[in-house]
């Protein structure tokens, strides 16, 4: 009872009260439980918490969270439940329900959370949809359930994303978002202007951290403002469609965007488009969902 300590290989659960099992090869622990693995750099914090040491898994539950350590930055990962499991070299961070995370200037939501310590994987994934609701649901219905990242200004969000970090220098290298990959971008001129694209998938590389080049790939579709650069008044929203689509990124903004294999756009005055048509099928700005700093991961 109280500021409890059980250290085991190189893990360490800490708690308010405390019940170990030798036998059972058991832990559990209520109150300010915190799990720390110093292998892989993690921690596990919540008020409720078990241990399996003969399994090397571990669960927390209840305000859980979990802080990933990086030499220049920490991931933020909270969910309902946090699932540490697996052996020293290959062990994985599962998160269910309600996961949201932050790290640097990304952060994102899912149902589901799967990191992968070994090769530096992370997957975040929805809750599979039933035959009904496959049916009944229209492409925004199901975006809002669909996982979510926001770089800088920009929101993607897709059936499956994957980020990749390299395992040498712990930092981000590749992003493939797979199935449905929509790109949204404030417009930072016009008030309610988005510009968009979507594809069925999505790759992405970063550099130092950040996101410097997206691809998006088959029945890709655009809308985008484009404005006069010495005076800033818009001159038309481009739409248009081609087999794909490269963005090039520069301080979190799209910079530069290249179409590939017969693309067909045309340039639109704003006052010829109806208020629908200046949206793609499947359109949901979720920008009041978005983690702004760790303290929502931490206190929330």
């Amino acid at each position: 009872m109280k500021k409890s300590k059980i250290l085991y290989d190189n893990r360490k659960i800490e708690g308010d009260s405390l019940i170990f099992d030798d036998i059972k090869k058991y832990a559990s622990g209520r109150k300010n439980v915190i799990i720390t693995d110093t292998i892989n750099n993690t921690i596990i914090k919540g008020d409720f918490g078990q241990v399996y040491k003969a399994l090397d898994s571990a669960m927390i539950t209840k305000n859980s969270y979990a802080i990933k350590i990086f030499q220049r930055d920490s991931l933020f990962i909270k969910a309902d439940s946090l699932f540490a499991i697996g052996p020293e070299n290959n062990r994985f961070i599962k998160g269910r329900f309600n996961v949201n995370f932050i790290k640097s200037n990304m952060s994102g939501k899912s149902d589901k959370f799967i990191m992968n310590q070994k090769n530096g994987l992370i997957k975040l994934l929805r809750n599979e949809l039933s035959s009904k609701e496959r049916q009944i649901m229209t492409s925004k219905e199901i975006s809002k359930k669909n996982p979510i990242i926001w770089n800088g200004n920009s929101q993607m969000t897709g059936d499956e994303i994957h980020i990749l970090r390299d395992i040498k220098t712990n930092e981000l290298d590749s992003l493939k978002i797979l199935n449905n990959a929509f790109i949204i971008e404030k417009d930072s001129l016009g008030i309610n202007n988005f510009n968009q694209m979507k594809g069925i998938d999505l790759y992405g590389k970063f550099e130092e951290n950040e996101l410097k080049k997206l691809k998006l790939n088959r029945n890709t579709e655009m809308i985008y403002y484009l404005y006069d650069e010495d005076t800033n008044q818009l001159v038309g929203i481009d739409k248009a469609i081609c087999s794909s689509i490269e963005m090039i990124i520069n301080n979190n903004k799209i910079e530069e965007i290249i179409f590939f294999t017969n693309p067909e756009g045309k340039v639109y005055p704003e006052e010829d488009l109806e208020l629908n048509e200046k949206v793609l099928n499947g359109f949901n700005w979720r920008i009041n969902e978005k983690i702004l700093n760790k303290n929502e991961i931490i206190h929330n």
